[in-house]
């Protein structure tokens, strides 16, 4: 353990080889703005195992990057099936448990 506490290396060894300063940055004004990334919240949900190995089996043969995209791409099939009158009702579902509001109520 000592050996490792006395080295031989001198302070000049821990020095960078080189330095820059804020002035050698590409300081180039940009046009963005910084938005705010309206975050889903997640929630657990059991499935069949069936179901399971339907959606891995998705994800290994390419058809979706991972499980949660299996199932965005199987939920929009879905709405892609609808028809307008259904398409038009079920919108208005989603739109009901979107503002619904969570948590207990008190009163």
């Amino acid at each position: 353990m000592s050996n490792l506490l006395r080295t031989n290396r001198e302070l000049k060894d821990l020095q960078p080889k080189s330095t820059f300063d804020d002035k050698d940055l590409n300081n180039e004004e940009k046009d963005t703005k910084i938005t705010k990334k309206k975050r889903e919240k997640s929630v657990n949900m059991k499935i069949s195992k069936s179901s399971r190995d339907f959606l891995v089996a998705m994800v290994m043969l390419s058809y979706a990057k991972n499980q949660k995209d299996a199932v965005n791409t199987l939920v929009a099939k879905f709405k892609e099936s609808l028809t307008p009158a259904e398409a038009q009702l079920f919108d208005q579902q989603l739109a009901i448990l979107k503002n619904k509001p969570t948590g207990r109520m008190l009163g």
